[in-house]
């Protein structure tokens, strides 16, 4: 009897959980619905059609957004680097390695443009119904930017932390 009572609780227990009537309806941004911006920079609309012209259009419409982004963070990171090097002990300057920066530039907007390319090839792949892949790639990919962009500043933290302990011993 106990054992009828236990498995009735668990295959109660399991239609709750399996029955899709009784579940949450899952959370979908709303595009017509007022949004910061950061909201609407990070969760774009995708491409309304999937024609190649429309999602290279699409995402050729973000590049001055990812630039200034990626330039502010840059501009951002060079400060605070200049900043920790001048800090003592043992001072000392770098200059702004402008070819470096040009490099920077120009290899960020190559790997911007394999996010279109990279799309393109999921909608050749699923030809029926591709997914809209082109906000999360976005996303993603602009969140790795800034990141790498900021990586400089971890490093140059730790090269004044080396400093401080060498000064030390």
């Amino acid at each position: 009897m106990m054992i009828e009572a236990t498995r009735s609780r668990r295959c109660t227990l399991l239609n709750k959980v399996l029955d899709i009537s009784r579940r949450p309806r899952t959370f979908a941004l709303s595009y017509d619905a007022p949004m910061s911006a950061l909201v609407r920079l990070l969760y774009p609309a995708p491409a309304p059609t999937r024609s190649p012209l429309a999602v290279i259009r699409w995402w050729e419409s973000r590049r001055l957004t990812f630039n200034i982004v990626i330039a502010g963070t840059g501009a951002f990171t060079l400060a605070v680097v200049n900043v920790l090097q001048i800090l003592p002990p043992a001072s000392f300057r770098f200059g702004v390695p402008l070819l470096g920066v040009i490099a920077y530039g120009v290899l960020a907007n190559l790997f911007y443009s394999a996010g279109w390319a990279a799309e393109l090839l999921f909608n050749a792949w699923w030809k029926d119904d591709p997914p809209r892949v082109g906000p999360i790639l976005f996303r993603q990919g602009l969140i790795f930017s800034v990141g790498l962009t900021l990586l400089p500043i971890g490093m140059a933290v730790i090269g004044w932390v080396v400093r401080i302990l060498k000064a030390l011993v």
